[in-house]
């Protein structure tokens, strides 16, 4: 049973690190053509299939948006804020997984 958890594990960790790096190559894409706001704002005509995937879902979630002429750019300060909540998020997880180790920890004593 523990086998099969860590192999559960092991995929979700390589299939949402794989979908960060997509992320990341989009948002990467459109701040080096300088599309951050609605005048400089791209097409994205030539993505393959899991780039338009994870466009929809990023689009979805705001950091990616679109303009009245149907092209793309990047939301730097949303980006940032989303970010930053991610962290704060992170962190708080972090800290019950340490208390919950060191209840269990203890009580084994």
């Amino acid at each position: 049973m523990t086998e099969y958890a860590q192999w559960i594990g092991i995929m979700v960790s390589a299939i949402s690190g794989f979908l960060s790096f997509l992320d990341k190559k989009i948002i990467k894409h459109l701040r080096s053509k300088g599309a951050t706001n609605s005048q400089t704002a791209i097409d994205l005509i030539d993505l393959n299939f899991l780039f338009r995937l994870r466009l929809k879902s990023i689009k979805n979630s705001g950091i990616v948006k679109i303009n009245y002429t149907e092209k793309y750019y990047f939301d730097e300060a949303l980006h940032k804020t989303k970010r930053k909540i991610r962290r704060i998020r992170g962190m708080i997880i972090l800290l019950i997984l340490a208390i919950i180790i060191s209840i269990v920890i203890l009580n084994k004593r």
